[in-house]
C-alpha cells in the first residue's frame, strides 16, 4: 500500500508539471466561460492528512510534501486533475480568433485658469477578454488612472520636467522625453499613429509605448530606474464581461488635458471554411437517356472564410471512394495550406448504377477536415449545395436538406442538379 501510494503521488507531481503549460492554453478560455479553478491551501492540507494516514518511511514524506509544494497541487488526486482537464477540454474550442471591440472616446481641457492641483474625469469602458488599449492624442502633461479601484501605476507618469518633480518614463532605447522629443503638449496623434498607448494584457499586465514625434511610429516606453520614487505598473483586474469604470487623474502644471480612445478585443471562434457541391449528369452517348455506366460530375468548392490559415486539409466523400485525392486549383502559392480567403476546387466523376435510376436520383455529402498550424483540429464541415431543392419538390428529403441531389429518371422525364434539364427514360 505505501509503495503504491508513493508511486500515485509521485506521478501526480509529475502530471502535474507536464500539463503546466497546456493548462496555461486554456486560462483566457476558461475565463470566457467563467469556469475557474481556484489553487487552495486547503487542498494541501488535505494531501497532507492523507499522507499520515499511512506509514510512510520520514524520507519518503519529506519527498512528497516537497514535490507538493514545488507544483502548489490543483486537487487532492490524479483523477480530479484529470476530470478537470477533460471538462475543460470539452468547454473550449482549441483555436480562437478575435474580434475588435469599439470602446468610448475622452477628452478634455482645463486652462490656466483652473484653481485646483488636480483634475478627476470618470470614463467607462466596455468589458473585453482579449486585452484592451488606450490610444491618446493629445497630452499636457502627465496622467494615471484608477481602473476597476486599481491605480494604473504606482504613481502620476509625468511626461513634463518643468514646473514637476521630474519626467519618470522613458524609451527602451534610452531616448528621453524632451532632450530627443519635442514637448509632449507640442505633439499630436491620430488614430493611426497616437502619441501614447496604454495596452492592458488579457492578464491584466500593462505596457506602454509612445512616439518621438507628431504621427511617428511607437516605441516601448519603460519607467526611469535612476528617477526617485521608481514608478511601476499594477496588474489591472480587467472586467470582461461588464463595464469597467475608470478615473482618469492628471496633475495640473499650466493648461492640463487628454484626449484619446479606447477600444479592445474579444475571443471568438474562428470562422474556418465552407464546402459546397454540385453534381451534373453527363450524357456521354447524346441519347438524351440516362443509363447506367454514365456518369455524373461532381465540382466541390473548398473556401477559407478569411480568418485563419488552414492546415492538413482532407475532403473526404464516402460514396466517391473516401479522401479526394485528386488534383485541384486554387493554391496559388503552392503551399498546400488553405490559406485566408483561398478556393480549392475539385472535380470528380461518379458512375451511375441501375439503383440510382430506380431510386430517381442520387443524393450525396462530402466533409472536410482541417487543422490549425499547431494541430488542433477544426470541427468537421458538411457539405451544402449551392442550389439546394426546394422544399415544396417532390424529391425533396428533409432528413438530407443540405445534400446534393442529381434527379436520374426515365422517359419524358427531367433530370437536374437542380436546374439542368435532361430527357432520359426507364432502362
Amino acid at each position: 500500500m505505501n509503495k503504491f501510494l508513493y508511486f500515485i503521488f509521485n506521478a501526480f507531481s509529475l502530471t502535474i508539471n507536464l500539463n503546466k503549460e497546456k493548462s496555461q492554453e486554456y486560462d483566457l478560455a476558461i475565463q470566457k466561460e467563467n469556469i475557474v479553478f481556484k489553487i487552495t491551501s486547503y487542498s494541501y492540507e488535505m494531501i497532507l492528512q492523507v499522507i499520515s494516514m499511512y506509514k510512510f518511511k520520514s524520507d519518503q514524506q519529506q519527498i512528497i510534501k516537497q514535490r507538493l509544494s514545488i507544483v502548489n497541487v490543483l486537487w487532492i488526486a490524479v483523477f480530479v486533475l484529470s476530470s478537470i482537464k477533460m471538462n475543460a477540454q470539452d468547454t473550449i474550442p482549441n483555436y480562437y480568433c478575435k474580434e475588435p471591440v469599439d470602446g468610448n472616446a475622452f477628452d478634455w481641457s482645463y486652462g490656466n485658469n483652473y484653481s485646483g492641483t488636480t483634475v478627476s474625469e470618470t470614463i467607462t469602458q466596455p468589458g473585453t477578454n482579449a486585452g484592451y488599449q488606450f490610444d491618446i492624442y493629445g497630452l499636457d502633461n502627465s496622467f494615471n488612472m484608477e481602473i476597476n479601484g486599481v491605480s494604473l501605476a504606482q504613481y502620476e507618469i509625468e511626461f513634463q520636467s518643468s514646473g514637476t518633480s521630474g519626467i519618470n518614463i522613458e524609451f527602451q532605447d534610452g531616448d528621453q522625453y524632451e532632450a530627443d522629443t519635442p514637448a509632449i503638449w507640442q505633439m499630436t496623434g491620430t488614430p493611426e499613429n497616437p502619441i501614447i498607448r496604454v495596452v492592458i494584457s488579457p492578464s491584466g499586465e500593462v505596457s506602454m509605448f509612445g512616439s518621438k514625434q507628431s504621427g511617428g511610429p511607437l516605441f516601448p516606453l519603460r519607467f526611469k530606474q535612476s528617477f526617485s520614487p521608481v514608478n511601476s505598473f499594477n496588474t489591472i483586474p480587467w472586467n470582461t464581461d461588464s463595464d469597467n469604470t475608470i478615473i482618469v487623474t492628471q496633475n495640473v502644471v499650466g493648461p492640463t488635458g487628454i484626449d484619446g480612445y479606447g477600444y479592445g478585443q474579444n475571443y471568438v471562434s474562428c470562422d474556418t471554411y465552407t464546402l459546397e457541391k454540385e453534381g451534373v449528369f453527363n450524357d456521354e452517348n447524346n441519347d438524351g437517356i440516362a443509363q447506367v455506366g454514365e456518369t455524373i460530375t461532381y465540382t466541390i468548392s473548398l473556401t477559407n472564410l478569411g480568418d485563419i490559415d488552414i492546415y492538413n486539409v482532407a475532403v473526404n466523400d464516402p460514396m466517391l471512394g473516401g479522401e479526394i485525392t485528386s488534383a485541384y486549383t486554387g493554391d496559388t502559392n503552392n503551399d498546400g495550406v488553405l490559406n485566408i480567403d483561398e478556393v480549392w476546387e475539385y472535380q470528380v466523376s461518379y458512375t451511375i448504377t441501375q439503383s440510382d435510376i430506380n431510386n430517381g436520383g442520387v443524393y450525396n455529402q462530402a466533409f472536410v477536415t482541417g487543422e490549425t498550424s499547431s494541430g488542433d483540429t477544426f470541427e468537421t464541415e458538411y457539405s451544402v449545395d449551392p442550389n439546394p431543392l426546394d422544399p415544396s419538390d417532390p424529391n425533396y428529403d428533409p432528413s438530407r436538406p443540405n445534400h446534393t441531389f442529381t434527379l436520374l429518371r426515365g422517359r419524358t422525364l427531367l433530370i437536374t442538379n437542380p436546374n439542368i434539364y435532361h430527357r432520359v427514360k426507364n432502362n
